[in-house]
């Protein structure tokens, strides 16, 4: 009988963990979310495909969080004892520290908006984000704790959570995953122009010669896929010719620049990198909505 007791406590100490720790990581990228999300509306509309992945490990741990939390409401204990007790107060501290160090957050960025000029968007970010950690972060703790007293806040604490995560991902599909489903084609374009740049550089390698037209190149794998959407042109240039000397021989050698135009299609407006380069001082990030040209280079000996 004792052996069973054993057994079932430390499985109901197991269920403990598993209902704080899943709690605590859907209320962490809940704020991930919430402060990106608000960054993303008043000060910048960066790219979201990595907010719109994050969300959605939402959809896993709430329903992870409210589970373990429902069976084990049905086994908790009023008073703690033991390992149930320990794992109570190492949750609690971490939930107590976070509710301390968002409030100094929150104070330090209000006397900064007091007495600093500037824009306010970023400081009225961190304050919204403050306010949302601590107040979640209290929730988490009264949860913790299960205050008698508080018994309708305990009940009603995932619920709470859920309308907060529902909020949190209609902010997300509203604004940045409509957005990167719209740029979608855009972002194509740009992870794979370099393959491109770089398969026409390939050509020239071998054939001494610029194509005629993106149909002599042969492009294989993403770079074939992009210039198939048809919202690439090519323009072919010039070559350019001079003698060099060698570092490592006295005798000199030609080197032949050749010169051609890239125009791209682009959908929307980009503000932030786009196109990078293997070379560190070549690079260029930004484009208009419409048709951009490119003067590119390749050069062989």
């Amino acid at each position: 009988m004792t052996h069973e007791k054993s057994d079932a406590s430390a499985l109901h100490v197991v269920l403990q963990w598993l209902c704080y720790v899943f709690w605590f990581w859907t209320l962490l990228i809940i704020s991930i979310i919430l402060s990106s999300v608000l960054s993303y509306f008043l000060i910048d509309r960066f790219d979201p495909t990595w907010l719109t992945y994050v969300s959605s490990s939402l959809l896993i741990l709430l329903p992870a969080a409210y589970v373990t939390d429902h069976y084990y409401s049905k086994v908790e204990p009023s008073k703690k004892h033991g390992f149930a007790a320990v794992v109570m107060v190492v949750n609690a501290v971490i939930a107590c520290v976070a509710v301390v160090a968002s409030l100094i957050t929150l104070m330090v960025t209000l006397v900064g908006l007091a007495i600093d000029t500037g824009s306010t968007d970023s400081k009225l970010v961190i304050i919204i984000s403050s306010l949302i950690v601590a107040s979640m972060s209290l929730l988490f703790f009264l949860r913790i704790i299960k205050v008698d007293r508080l018994r309708g806040m305990n009940r009603n604490f995932t619920r709470i959570i859920s309308g907060i995560v529902a909020l949190t991902l209609t902010l997300v599909i509203v604004g940045p995953l409509i957005n990167a489903a719209q740029r979608k084609n855009d972002r194509f374009i740009e992870e794979n122009y370099y393959s491109v740049r770089r398969q026409i550089s390939n050509y020239v390698t071998e054939n001494n010669r610029l194509p005629n037209s993106f149909d002599d190149v042969g492009f294989t794998d993403n770079a074939k896929k992009v210039v198939e959407t048809g919202r690439l042109t090519y323009e072919k240039g010039e070559k350019v010719s001079s003698e060099e000397s060698s570092i490592y021989t006295s005798t000199a050698r030609t080197r032949s620049e050749f010169f051609y135009t890239i125009c791209v299609v682009w959908d929307y407006e980009k503000e932030s990198p786009a196109i990078y380069y293997s070379d560190a001082d070549d690079f260029r990030g930004y484009h208009d909505s419409g048709t951009e040209c490119y003067e590119e280079t390749t050069y062989t000996y």
